[in-house]
């Protein structure tokens, strides 16, 4: 009787320790997306409030993207943009302080059949706010500036290890 409630023991603790291992196993091998690193925004005018960006990984595909209707007056601005053939869904959130404009962007797309999302606040200095010959230089930065360049780069870089 002992020697069977022994085995029994054994082939028991054999099971869970394989049952262990095996989750272990396949938590380790699961595959995971990978973003190179994220540079600095590289402007004199402009600067990340919160950047690096807050990645999100969602396990679901879905891409749904309600627009806000372009004839809206609200500060928070939803739009679909194609960047080097990537679909993004855009939200956008402004609002002023003392010299400054601040926005919220969210960023959402569909890579590796997942809902990746990318969340930073930048911060815009206004530029009548400095003498003529930098209002130039800042007036130049904001024109040229664009979000979405560094977020699909970001985006472009990732891989799916």
């Amino acid at each position: 009787m002992k020697k069977t409630f022994l085995i029994f023991l054994i082939i028991i603790f054999v099971g869970i320790v394989y049952f262990c291992f095996d989750i272990l196993n396949k938590n380790s091998n699961s595959p995971s997306i990978v973003f190179s690193e994220i540079e600095n925004i590289n402007t004199k005018y402009i600067s990340g409030q919160v950047w690096p960006p807050e990645i999100y990984i969602s396990e679901t595909s879905d891409f749904i993207c309600e627009e806000t209707p372009k004839e809206s007056s609200v500060n928070k601005r939803v739009y679909k943009e194609n960047i080097n053939g990537q679909e993004y869904c855009i939200s956008a959130f402004s609002e002023g302080a003392a010299g400054s404009v601040y926005t919220e962007y969210s960023y959402s797309t569909i890579k590796f059949n997942k809902l990746i999302t990318l969340d930073f606040t930048l911060r815009f200095n206004q530029c009548y706010n400095y003498p003529e010959e930098q209002q130039k230089e800042c007036t130049s930065e904001r024109e040229s500036f664009n979000p979405s360049n560094l977020v699909n780069e970001i985006i472009s870089n990732a891989e799916f290890l």
